[in-house]
């Protein structure tokens, strides 16, 4: 599901940061998607860091503005027990008391906000070992 985020009209600093909490892998990328479907390199997560983002200056407000950020975590459960990897492939709605993505986005109009995954917002490979989450977070003025 896609949200927003007010960046305002001045040329204020956007940053977002990606906290992650699982014991799977995961590798987090951001990009600045343009309205012809440009994307723009924003961040991603550093080896070591299991997902999470730092707090990254990501664009002025005035650059930001009418464009998405679209942030996709990898996250790789396959060195988990099989029964963990079952349960997934079961209950779906299960992968959120096993996966916890947190999205904050601060300095635009609005502050401070976050948000977390939808359901509508991951897909599941056949053999629930991959889970790929994908969040657009469209910034308005």
């Amino acid at each position: 599901m896609e949200r927003n985020y007010n960046v305002g009209s001045d040329s204020n600093a956007i940053t977002l940061q990606v906290n992650t909490g699982t014991a799977a892998m995961c590798y987090t990328i951001a990009n600045q998607v343009l309205s012809g479907g440009q994307k723009v390199f924003k961040a991603d997560s550093p080896d070591g860091s299991n997902g999470a983002i730092a707090i990254t200056n990501i664009g002025s407000g005035a650059d930001l503005k009418n464009t998405e950020i679209v942030i996709q975590t990898i996250a790789d459960f396959s060195a988990l027990p099989q029964d963990v990897i079952d349960s997934i492939k079961q209950d779906p709605h299960s992968l959120k008391n096993k996966l916890v993505i947190e999205y904050i986005f601060s300095g635009g109009a609005t502050g401070k906000q976050h948000f977390d995954y939808d359901n509508d917002d991951f897909i599941i490979s056949s053999d629930g070992k991959l889970v790929v989450v994908t969040k657009k977070i469209k910034m308005i003025q």
